[in-house]
């Protein structure tokens, strides 16, 4: 039996001729390593949304290319210059004009307290 492949019903036209603001991948939960002027980096435990515009001419998009494309990035020390790679990466990758990128995490640091000088993670 001979295999069949699947069309790719995200680069076939659209009909309907309505574009899209975003869409996308929410609640992705992730390690991530992310900047701490502390330690340098940090692994911390985030939700991840990624997004991006979709043109009135389009049908869909890749939505596992934007988790890949984060994906990629896992060991890497996140910082506004890695981000805008991410950001300038799916946008070429997904052919899109918007890319969105959010990530929610809590990040610790370590505090010297004034009187007692121990040190305390808020």
């Amino acid at each position: 039996m001979q295999k069949q492949k699947m069309r790719d019903l995200a680069v076939e036209g659209s009909q309907i001729s309505i574009g899209i603001n975003k869409v996308g991948v929410t609640d992705v939960s992730m390690p991530l390593q992310v900047y701490s002027k502390d330690k340098g980096s940090q692994v911390v435990k985030a939700n991840v949304e990624l997004s991006a515009s979709l043109a009135e001419d389009e049908r869909g998009t890749h939505m596992s290319r934007m988790v890949r494309k984060i994906n990629e990035y896992a060991n890497k020390t996140l910082n506004f210059e890695e981000i805008n790679l991410i950001l300038d990466e799916m946008q070429e990758s997904l052919n899109c004009d918007d890319v969105f990128f959010k990530a929610d995490f809590t990040l610790f640091r370590e505090k010297k307290a004034p009187v007692t000088k121990s040190i305390s993670h808020v």
